[in-house]
């Protein structure tokens, strides 16, 4: 969708998505007995990514995309 509309930051967007995916993959996969360390790592892990991409990238798409349909 983002490339259909010419977005200039779809790379970047779909690389950022693919390191979320790539560094949950890595947290879930840690050794079961850090369970209490991995919690608090994952939560963190997620909170800076609500915070920085959802609130922050994808924030820039909305935009880019609202303008675009306005045209």
């Amino acid at each position: 969708y983002m490339r259909q509309l010419d977005y200039p930051h779809a790379e970047a967007h779909v690389e950022a998505h693919d390191r979320f995916r790539e560094e949950l993959e890595a947290m879930l996969e840690t050794d079961p007995t850090m369970h209490e360390s991995l919690q608090v790592s994952l939560s963190d892990f997620l909170y800076k990514w609500l915070k920085l991409h959802v609130l922050g990238i994808d924030k820039k798409l909305e935009d880019f995309v609202l303008k675009s349909s306005s045209k």
